[in-house]
């Protein structure tokens, strides 16, 4: 085996052999590095810690020289480890735990062309290791080079960079998709009530509000209260009205952060609360429609004309085609009419969010496919079921008849059109709604959040699809005997439960049509 000193003889000519490699070797590993001692050149009478490339180093002679140790030379550096103290004997030349036998000089060449793991360079490791040929002169330096240093190679955890978009949401308070809606609406509020002290808001969430726990959601509502309370003076109120299903647990309603003191208070007790909010219960249209009691398509929660700012959103497509047909008719029941006849005539908005066709066939290929498919497949085969009932339960069929945002754009305008040349009982001038702004956005859902508006919303369609699907008497499950609410309860919890494959896990927000409507009238 070669001595530790075939590796310290350096050709002459080559000076920047190591140099090239230490610059192909930068990496995500943190380099700890110290100095060695430097090789004279040739011609340059020998000394302690150099070796002479004369004709003394022929034959075996070369081979029983090395150098002395650090703590000969009194550069001996104390470790606790003691791992970069080089060893007193010779057998015990791989003295480093990363280190490997000294090559002979004949695999050199050979060595220098193997691929390398690439080490990334601290500033105070640079300078250290291009000090020897900063300090000499231009023509010394081509005729020095330094002893390959110890280096000790640290795997670093990779940096991650915060999302563009995201960042730029939380430096203005705001998410970026909703920031410009709540602009619009929140300038149009005076500060100081001229009329009256009340801000009177009303929040529908379809299909259900989330529950206090669930603070991952898109939360546009409670964005909007929050640009208000910083608005809005002291003595000003803010009054807010949450439209709930029939079913729906009145203890899981939304409070933070609405419930909180008014954070822009200068004067007067900071404690004193200035948000005060209720719930009513939303009219079902599609139980209405199908009641033999007549009914006025009109259905408001609150007294018409009355509200002063409005959210109505949506981010999962609609359960039926009929719900969604609805949506834009003023001759049938329609939750986006409702919402429009309670705006005060005195400037009041709307902020209308809603999927587009886009958006509702992200959610079902992205979001709820990969989990709901491989286990109606499963439920198939093992209780003997038929493919049908799979294709009933899994479809969502208001996806296909669901609009692009510019078709949604145009009817929503004509539909502001239609309700202008309608009279209310109440008021004898005709309402004027206008179209202030519109735009399509992204928005990501979290699981939890989908996960508890398609479950509030598809259980009652799916026990219904397994209740007409054991009428039938269509292929009843074989062997153990499974009833209709165990198998739509394994629907419903084999999807809550299911876990995403790494390679179907969603990526894209769903596209969603965002518009601002104002009544003047």
């Amino acid at each position: 085996m070669a001595s530790a000193a075939d590796e310290n003889v350096v050709e002459h000519g080559n000076p920047r052999s190591e140099a090239s490699d230490g610059v192909e070797s930068r990496s995500r590993y943190q380099v700890r590095s110290m100095s060695m001692p430097v090789i004279k050149p040739l011609g340059e009478r020998p000394s302690v810690g150099t070796i002479s490339r004369g004709s003394s180093q022929k034959g075996s002679d070369r081979h029983e020289l090395r150098l002395p140790s650090f703590k000969a030379l009194g550069i001996a550096v104390p470790h606790p480890d003691h791992l970069l103290t080089p060893p007193e004997e010779p057998d015990q030349l791989a003295w480093h735990p990363m280190s490997q036998p000294l090559p002979h000089r004949e695999d050199c060449d050979r060595l220098q062309s193997f691929h390398r793991p690439t080490q990334r360079l601290t500033p105070e490791d640079e300078q250290t290791m291009t000090a020897p040929l900063d300090s000499e002169g231009a023509g010394e330096a081509s005729n020095r080079t330094s002893v390959p240093q110890v280096i000790e190679l640290v795997e670093e955890e990779p940096t991650m960079r915060p999302n563009s978009s995201s960042s730029e949401g939380e430096s203005s308070g705001e998410p970026v998709w909703i920031e410009h809606a709540i602009d619009a609406v929140v300038s149009t509020v005076p500060a100081s009530g001229s009329i009256s002290n009340i801000v009177v808001t009303l929040c529908h969430a379809q299909p259900c509000p989330l529950s206090r726990d669930n603070n991952s959601g898109p939360n546009a509502f409670n964005h909007l209260i929050t640009a208000l309370q910083s608005k809005l003076e002291q003595g000003r109120f803010i009054e807010i009205t949450y439209a709930v299903p029939p079913k729906f647990n009145m203890e899981l309603l939304p409070q933070s952060p609405l419930a909180t003191p008014n954070p822009t208070s200068g004067e007067g007790d900071y404690f004193s609360m200035n948000v005060f909010s209720k719930a009513v219960v939303a009219v079902d249209h599609s139980i209405a429609l199908n009641t033999s009691v007549p009914s006025s398509p009109c259905r408001p929660i609150v007294p018409p004309s009355t509200v002063s700012i409005t959210c109505l959103e949506r981010f999962i497509p609609p359960s039926t085609v009929q719900e969604y047909a609805d949506l834009f008719s003023i001759e049938r029941p329609s939750v986006l009419v409702d919402r429009l006849t309670e705006l005060s005539p005195n400037g009041g908005n709307l902020i209308f969010i809603y999927p587009t066709h886009l958006g509702a066939t992200t959610f079902t290929s992205k979001y709820l496919n990969p989990l709901l498919d491989p286990l109606l497949r499963t439920m198939i085969q093992i209780h003997g079921l038929s493919a049908d009932l799979g294709n009933d339960v899994g479809t969502i069929a208001a996806v296909s008849k669901m609009f692009a945002f510019e078709a949604m754009t145009r009817r929503i305008s004509r539909l502001l059109v239609s309700l202008g040349r309608m009279t209310q009982s109440s008021v004898a001038q005709k309402p004027k709604y206008t179209l202030v702004q519109s735009s399509k956005e992204r928005v990501e859902l979290e699981r939890d959040v989908w996960m508890e508006w398609w479950l509030h919303q598809e259980a009652p369609r799916i026990k219904e699809v397994m209740r007409s699907y054991f009428k039938r008497g269509l292929r009843l499950p074989q062997g153990k005997e499974k009833s209709e609410s165990a198998l739509v309860w394994e629907i419903l919890d084999g999807v809550k439960a299911r876990k995403y494959a790494p390679y179907d896990s969603p990526s894209e927000g769903i596209e969603v049509g965002v518009f601002v409507i104002k009544r003047t009238a």
